[in-house]
């Protein structure tokens, strides 16, 4: 890929994430519930897709839980031993999350295979476990235009398990990066404000200022247009009403 290619590119992407970011203004206000449930295939999606809309939560005393499929113990490769990544990214989640108002309690990690999660029945019976006794009144999970396998597969079982008990909304996280037009159901926004804001992009930072003794994010490296991205002051949501299998 030469220079000015990825240059065109990247210009053309961030021109069209700008588009999709103009949008929030004719979404609806996401709406709150008195128990969510988020469930993140890794560390760091909670924060990053939904960081602010916790804090919000927790400010009107809502009942927060945290899922975390997979430690994302392959986000370094096969240079890094896969546990130690995965203690390392369940240690920052824990650190994000305390900073946006959590309670260790409150996260919950289900250390699935990074990249195959949900893959069996053992490990969907494990998520429809946490599912039943929170009995949340709304799930927050990443959607069908995340691209990422652990992503798409997470919305598509989540649908599956709670059929029509509680409404499900997706957040975005990669699918700023691959401007995809999110095209299955209403958006929805949510305004992080000043304080919300604050906390939600200093959560981020646990997970962007934490280094190996190589000098690599123990996150993996992630593109500066999906960084921007997130740390903006709104947050957008879809409501999921794709047809359930």
């Amino acid at each position: 890929m030469t220079p000015y290619y990825k240059y065109l590119r990247d210009s053309v992407a961030w021109a069209r994430c700008r588009v999709l970011y103009s949008l929030r203004h004719f979404m609806s206000q996401m709406p709150y519930g008195k128990r969510v449930m988020i469930v993140a295939p890794h560390p760091d999606d909670e924060t990053f897709g939904a960081g602010g809309y916790i804090c919000s939560l927790l400010a009107r005393r809502s009942k927060v839980r945290v899922i975390v499929l997979s430690s994302g113990g392959s986000s370094l490769g096969d240079s890094y031993d896969k546990a130690e990544v995965g203690r390392q990214r369940e240690r920052l989640c824990l650190e994000a999350t305390s900073i946006l108002g959590l309670r260790d309690e409150d996260v919950i990690f289900l250390r699935q295979p990074d990249g195959n999660v949900l893959a069996d029945t053992d490990s969907i019976e494990q998520l429809r476990h946490e599912i039943e006794i929170w009995r949340p009144d709304i799930v927050l999970t990443p959607g069908f235009t995340e691209v990422w396998p652990d992503h798409v597969n997470t919305a598509d079982i989540v649908l599956q398990i709670v059929e029509d008990t509680c409404m499900v909304y997706h957040y975005w996280i990669w699918t700023w990066y691959y401007n995809i037009m999110p095209m299955f159901g209403h958006g929805y926004y949510y305004n992080n404000g000043r304080s919300h804001g604050y906390l939600k992009r200093k959560a981020i930072d646990i997970y962007l200022n934490s280094l190996t003794q190589d000098g690599d994010l123990w996150i993996g490296r992630l593109p500066l247009l999906l960084l921007n991205s997130i740390r903006q002051d709104d947050e957008i949501f879809c409501c999921m009403t794709v047809e359930r299998r």
